[in-house]
């Protein structure tokens, strides 16, 4: 697959302040009373939620970090490497810190759990586990065998344990290394869409949950600047993922606020979308991509148009919630870089693709439940 597989990290081209490595998981979550997202049949297009306020479908964040700085803030929490990092023959343990946030339907968690620790991975082939050498009251596991992979999150009354697999184009690593300079870029694994199943214990109430997984892991060799990342799982089997990283005036912002003037002047340093057609078993890639962005009742609703060699694809997806990292890295005194990393659970809301003759809307597809990600400021 490449970038080490899912497990080692490269240490031979970190550079000093800028380097971060991270494992992302993404969980779309199905509801009880509706129907299922990770079966073909499925269908978020007319998705109401139940009269008691339910705002969109449920999701799960979690990741693990590390970063090669002397040290950095996460919300409230100062972090500072307490080690080397340590790589034997099929092993690493590093210090970093492990988060995640939990959107019930009604209320977002954020932060759910965020817990500073020693991490230690080991691995024999594509088969190996990393979790926290000591929990210390909290549990946040990663594993995978025979092709199927399990994650674990638990602290106090959140408990979430679930397995995932899948076959076919999506299920499959997807790895792009060294986009960007030479010196100074990102390297990325993807797995798009797995099936998830397991258990989620929340309060006072446990449960079987479905529904469907996305996974990446990164490298960043780079600062890191504002972006417009998101992804969609499709009723039908379908999905979107795009990425727009910018500089400009957003890259001046201090605050948490939604508004501000300072996010016009952006400036595109890459542009990419992938439409895979799940009717087709086609993936389209894209690298002319338009991102707009506007507040509709106090969420951002985003709007993304893409023309290219005969192919069209205009969208539109509608948030119903946030969480907010805030970032803030020492620089010089009591000068700091901040990056404010935004996350929306969010669900199509308009579709239109085209490829020749063949035209799709959101209704072909059944709708579709994703997560956007805005983020500005600079971080170095």
């Amino acid at each position: 697959m490449g970038m080490n597989d899912l497990w080692d990290i490269d240490v031979d081209s970190r550079k000093r302040r800028l380097t971060w490595w991270w494992w992302f998981w993404l969980f779309f979550i199905d509801d009880p009373e509706d129907i299922s997202i990770a079966s073909p049949s499925g269908s978020f297009r007319d998705w109401k939620g139940p009269s008691d306020g339910t705002l969109g479908p449920r999701q799960f964040m979690v990741l693990w970090s590390t970063k090669n700085c002397n040290r950095i803030r996460v919300d409230d929490q100062w972090w500072s490497p307490s080690r080397e990092i340590g790589k034997g023959h099929g092993s690493l343990v590093f210090d970093g810190m492990a988060a995640s946030w939990f959107f019930d339907g009604r209320e977002m968690h954020d932060p759910m759990t965020l817990e500073r620790s020693i991490f230690g991975s080991r691995w024999e082939g594509d088969s190996g586990s990393l979790r926290p050498v000591s929990s210390e009251g909290h549990e946040h596991l990663f594993s995978a065998d025979g092709g199927s992979h399990r994650v674990h999150v638990a602290k106090g009354d959140f408990d979430i344990d679930v397995r995932l697999a899948g076959s076919g184009p999506l299920a499959e690593g997807d790895f792009k290394g060294n986009v960007g300079t030479s010196r100074h870029g990102f390297s990325i694994l993807r797995k798009k869409r797995l099936a998830v199943n397991g258990t989620l214990s929340f309060r006072d109430t446990s449960e079987h949950i479905t529904g469907t997984g996305y996974f990446q892991k990164v490298m960043v060799n780079a600062p890191a600047p504002p972006w417009f990342w998101g992804t969609v799982h499709m009723g039908d089997g379908s999905y979107v993922q795009y990425f727009q990283p910018h500089i400009g005036l957003p890259m001046l912002r201090r605050s948490q606020r939604e508004r501000s003037p300072f996010n016009a002047g952006k400036v595109p340093v890459a542009k990419s979308i992938e439409y895979y057609d799940s009717y087709t078993g086609r993936s389209h890639r894209m690298r002319d991509v338009r991102v707009k962005r506007k507040m509709v009742k106090g969420h951002p609703v985003f709007r993304l148009a893409s023309r290219e060699k005969g192919v069209e694809l205009d969208m539109e997806v509608t948030t119903y919630a946030r969480a907010c990292w805030r970032f803030q890295q020492p620089l010089l005194g009591p000068i700091s870089t901040l990056l404010y990393y935004n996350e929306y659970p969010s669900r199509l809301t308009e579709l239109r693709f085209t490829d020749g003759d063949r035209e799709v809307t959101i209704e072909d597809v059944g709708g579709g439940i994703g997560n956007a990600e805005h983020s500005w400021g600079l971080l170095f």
